[in-house]
């Protein structure tokens, strides 16, 4: 390819992030911040943590130990932080009333809520999970149509310190059931239902013959998103909406090691058996951050 599609203007160039950072640091031009960024990767990280502002509850002691060889690289060293508390807290403090997330469904129908209502309602399901015995380390498959509850799910487990693991919500049961063997989830978040162009999917029931292979499961939360009729088993399925309807709206996120697991995403597993790559609280917060 040897034309641009677009070129910024130089007023755009100027008002950029990329440009503010390199001038904050003395660089000259792109390929400059390129080679700088590859020579000294922990000066660069270091230096990107700190323009974003990320909120750390205690001081990493070092950005990079690669002592253990590349593969086994550990960032931020010592720090302690929680990603669901950057992604909603400090944006709530801050500006609460800012709208945090729109949901879209394919009916046309628009809900849009703010970070003052999107940590009222992670907080509330933190309690409830927290009430269900989720706590730090344990594995909480969610496997939800795309809808502002599915957010609210990844950051109340985040918050908890407890790991989630992200099922597509179009997968069949062995698919599902495959995911939540292998990270030997505690408890899967799931819905009634949802509609995809035009058509019922009848998710709870996909969820059940998942669960029916899956030992670890002790508890289904189920959102009622459809309304249509579902299977249900009194002594492991709980609805959201009743579970998480009194509980206090007050939760403080818990603080944990810059390298503590956040999320399992698992491979499609077109080519085999599908692979987890495990993702931690630091390094995962500060590059969705910088990309975004």
């Amino acid at each position: 390819m040897s034309d641009f599609v677009w070129t910024p203007s130089a007023d755009v160039v100027a008002r950029s992030n990329v440009k503010r950072f390199m001038d904050r640091h003395g660089i000259a031009d792109y390929g400059e911040l390129v080679r700088r960024s590859t020579e000294d990767v922990a000066w660069f990280w270091g230096a990107v943590e700190r323009e974003l502002g990320i909120h750390w509850f205690a001081p990493y002691e070092r950005v990079l130990d690669d002592s253990e060889g590349p593969a086994w690289a550990k960032w931020f060293v010592g720090g302690k932080l929680n990603l669901a508390h950057q992604c909603v807290d400090v944006h709530a403090a801050a500006n609460p009333e800012r709208t945090a997330l729109i949901g879209e469904h394919e009916d046309g129908t628009v809900r849009a809520w703010s970070y003052a209502k999107l940590r009222e309602r992670v907080n509330r399901l933190c309690r409830a999970l927290q009430g269900l015995g989720v706590g730090p380390g344990d594995r909480v498959g969610i496997f939800l149509p795309m809808v502002p509850e599915n957010v609210t799910a990844m950051m109340a487990v985040a918050k908890l310190g407890a790991i989630f693991t992200p099922i597509f919500s179009g997968f069949a049961a062995s698919a599902v059931a495959s995911r939540l063997q292998d990270c030997e989830a505690k408890l899967l978040i799931t819905a009634d239902g949802f509609s995809r162009k035009g058509r019922a999917v009848p998710m709870k029931k996909t969820a059940d013959e998942a669960v029916a292979r899956c030992p670890s499961v002790e508890r289904v939360l189920v959102l009622k998103h459809s309304h249509a009729p579902v299977p249900w088993n009194p002594k492991r399925d709980l609805w959201w909406h009743e579970q998480t309807r009194q509980q206090p709206a007050d939760f403080d996120a818990l603080p944990v090691d810059s390298e503590t697991p956040l999320m399992i995403a698992y491979t499609s597993g077109t080519t085999g058996k599908p692979k987890g790559a495990v993702h931690v609280h630091g390094g995962f917060l500060v590059k969705i951050a910088q990309e975004a």
